[in-house]
């Protein structure tokens, strides 16, 4: 693993979270089969087959990428250094790529004020409802499953996290939670294992 501060990481079946980089390095060595990778998880040594493809579908660690841009903002990092989402918006219309002025939220396109004009003078679009631009807007998550629909929900019976199509298709009757509610929980559980391992930490240095 690189350890470095990464604002997106995700998910291997062991619950161990890696870059996009490392993931990439793994998949390059990795054992491959007819059908899967075999990856090999840096922390536990375990194997997992994952399903072959250019790009691996793992789930992101949301509360680990949240509990990092908590600790750069109160550590006075610069956030453009380790996440290239925060630099400039830019328009997702034209191809000169020119800084975006408006999001338009019922397209949830960024654009640039001609691109705004161009597309959106049309009576049909009367209704769009249009916000400033900010590159808290960057961070709203896409089910992989349904690019249509945001996350909002947490299976606790397969660890995952839902869409509301996913809910109604692969987990009817599981223990759900909303996603604010699931990442309440496990900052507190994480929150709490930091506090003991301090604590543990401190008897160890503390002379006898």
């Amino acid at each position: 693993m690189c350890n470095r501060l990464r604002l997106h990481s995700f998910m291997l079946p062991c619950n161990h979270s890696l870059c996009e980089k490392c993931l990439r390095h793994l998949q390059k060595h990795a054992e491959v089969t007819e059908n899967f990778f075999i990856l090999i998880c840096p922390v536990c040594n375990r194997s997992h087959c994952m399903p072959y493809s250019h790009k691996m579908q793992l789930p992101e660690n949301y509360l680990r990428g949240r509990l990092t841009k908590r600790y750069m903002q109160e550590h006075g990092y610069l956030r453009w250094r380790f996440d290239r989402s925060s630099g400039p918006i830019n328009c997702q219309v034209c191809r000169r790529r020119r800084i975006a002025y408006k999001r338009c939220t019922t397209c949830r396109l960024n654009l640039c004020n001609d691109c705004l004009k161009a597309f959106h003078a049309d009576v049909a679009m009367q209704d769009h409802v249009f916000v400033d631009t900010s590159p808290e807007d960057q961070d709203e998550k896409i089910c992989i499953h349904h690019p249509s629909s945001r996350i909002n929900e947490y299976c606790r019976n397969d660890n995952e996290l839902l869409c509301t199509f996913c809910k109604i298709t692969f987990h009817n009757g599981h223990d759900t939670i909303s996603l604010i509610d699931a990442c309440s929980e496990r900052a507190a559980a994480l929150f709490s294992a930091i506090a003991k391992f301090k604590a543990g930490l401190a008897s160890l240095l503390t002379p006898s």
